[in-house]
C-alpha cells in the first residue's frame, strides 16, 4: 500500500488498498443479478445515489451474505489503523460497509457527508458524520472523477484505491459523469 496526501490537505489516497482478488470478487457479485440493485429513493433528493446501490444484506445475498460480509469487514478493519494514523483520531464510531455502488451516465451532485438537521436521515441522537471513505473497485471507465469544488481538485483514483476525506462543508464533493464502463465503488463513514 502507498499512502499519500497528494494535495497538501486532508484528502488521503491509499493506492493498492484492495487486492485484485478482493476487487474482482466484489465486482463479480455486482454483475451477477440486476434484481439485487436497490432502485429506491429515501426522500433525500439523492435518488441518483440511492438507486445505484447493491445492499450487502441477508435479504439480497441470502446464502452468500456471510461470504461477502466477511470480505467487506476485512476491508473496513484494514482502513481503521490508516484512518487513525492519518487523522490522529482514536475515538470514533465506524459505520459499516453495507453496499456496493455503481455509476454510469450522470454523475453525482455536489454534497457533504454530514447529515444536517434539514436532511431526511437526520437523527439528533446520533453524532454527525466526520469522514468519508471511498474504495474504487475498477478504473476502466471514462470520467467518474471525484471532485472537490472548494479545493479545485479532481481525482480519478487507480482501481483498488481508497480515498478518505473530512465530511464537512469544506470538503463537499461530487462525481463527474461516467461513460464507457460502469464505475464500481464502496463507501462508508465515521461519526
Amino acid at each position: 500500500m502507498l499512502i499519500k496526501r497528494p494535495f497538501n490537505n486532508d484528502i488521503v489516497v491509499v493506492e493498492d488498498f484492495l487486492s485484485k482478488e478482493e476487487a474482482d470478487i466484489l465486482i463479480e457479485i455486482s454483475t451477477k443479478d440486476p434484481s439485487l440493485w436497490d432502485m429506491s429513493d429515501d426522500g433525500s433528493g439523492l435518488s441518483e445515489w440511492y438507486g445505484n446501490q447493491l445492499h450487502i444484506s441477508r435479504m439480497n445475498l441470502k446464502d452468500s451474505f456471510i461470504y461477502y460480509k466477511t470480505i467487506v469487514d476485512k476491508i473496513s478493519d484494514r482502513s481503521k489503523p490508516i484512518f487513525m494514523k492519518e487523522y490522529n483520531i482514536s475515538d470514533f464510531d465506524y459505520l459499516p460497509i453495507n453496499y456496493i455502488s455503481r455509476r454510469q451516465g450522470p454523475g453525482l451532485g455536489v454534497h457533504t457527508d454530514e447529515i444536517s438537521p434539514n436532511h431526511p436521515q437526520y437523527n439528533p441522537y446520533e453524532k454527525i458524520i466526520t469522514h468519508g471513505f471511498v474504495v474504487y473497485l475498477n478504473d476502466n471507465y471514462s470520467g467518474g472523477e471525484i471532485f472537490y469544488p472548494q479545493k479545485n481538485i479532481s481525482i480519478k483514483p487507480k482501481a483498488r484505491s481508497l480515498v478518505m476525506h473530512p465530511g464537512n462543508k469544506e470538503y463537499e464533493h461530487g462525481v463527474k459523469d461516467v461513460s464507457g464502463s460502469i464505475r464500481y465503488s464502496l463507501a462508508w463513514w465515521t461519526r
